[in-house]
């Protein structure tokens, strides 16, 4: 996730990427970001139960 996000900072990468490239970086981030909520949640929930 770290590597999606500082990519997608670079301004030379934004700038120089082609747009389809850009929009799957930001697509696998978005990901990225929904599946470690869900850990969270399922970490929080492991952490209630113990």
């Amino acid at each position: 996730m770290a590597r999606n996000c500082g990519k997608l900072s670079g301004e030379k990468f934004v700038a120089n990427a082609k747009p389809d490239v850009v929009a799957a970086e930001r697509e696998r981030l978005g990901e990225l970001e929904g599946q470690n909520a869900s850990l969270k949640v399922a970490m929080a929930r492991i952490c209630e139960a113990a």
